[in-house]
């Protein structure tokens, strides 16, 4: 009965919400309110969908007063966890979650907004990675399947 209400699609596309009288779905809100008007990626580390693809999610409430530092904390445990960002360095590769890729322009745009050139993904996630834990620019970069399943947790 359920399965339908909490699919994918259905949940973020199809089902519409109202907020400040305009109809829209949750991933218009993402999109347009969110992502377009803070122009800020942090908020991929903060914005949960309750699967185990997702950052986890924090057991406090963003408030404003601290948005910065709290934005600052999610990404930097979702460019840490091993989950989300699996280096190999015998190989030369890295992991990266499908996050990562699929809003890939939102973090290099910022890069460049703030005067880096022809930035790299693996240039924003190290921004965010310890001084002796920074991933090598040279390391091939692919992307793990996103996992649906909800996340028990």
């Amino acid at each position: 009965m359920w399965s339908g209400l909490i699919s994918g699609y259905t949940f973020f596309q199809r089902m519409k919400i109202t907020l400040g009288g305009k109809k829209m779905s949750l991933k218009a809100l993402e999109d347009k309110y969110v992502r377009e008007g803070f122009k800020d990626p942090r908020v991929h580390a903060a914005l949960n969908c309750a699967s185990i693809g997702c950052p986890r999610l924090p057991r406090e409430p963003f408030l404003a007063e601290r948005l910065d530092e709290q934005l600052d904390a999610a990404m930097g445990e979702f460019a840490t966890t091993p989950r989300h960002v699996k280096v190999d360095t015998a190989s030369k590769t890295v992991k990266l979650s499908k996050i990562f890729d699929w809003f890939e322009g939102d973090f290099l745009d910022y890069l460049e907004r703030q005067g880096q050139s022809k930035p790299s993904i693996l240039d924003y996630i190290n921004r965010y990675r310890p001084a002796g834990d920074q991933i090598p620019t040279g390391y091939a970069v692919s992307y793990v399947p996103y996992d649906k399943a909800v996340n028990k947790q």
